[in-house]
């Protein structure tokens, strides 16, 4: 059986997924930091940069 393996953001333990998947629904850079205020935009682009390795 393979292990999932949950991959969180360095500095704040935010799951890369948790920012993801509101991406991936269309939501703008803008939008997510809105709904998400602990966010900055770079937890953003390095989500993205973690998926792009994938």
């Amino acid at each position: 059986m393979a292990a999932i393996i949950s991959a969180h953001l360095q500095k704040n333990g935010i799951e890369v997924s948790f920012i993801l998947k509101p991406l991936g629904s269309g939501m703008t850079y803008e939008e997510i930091l809105t709904a998400y205020p602990e966010l900055e935009k770079d937890d953003i682009l390095q989500a993205i940069q973690y998926a792009s390795w994938l």
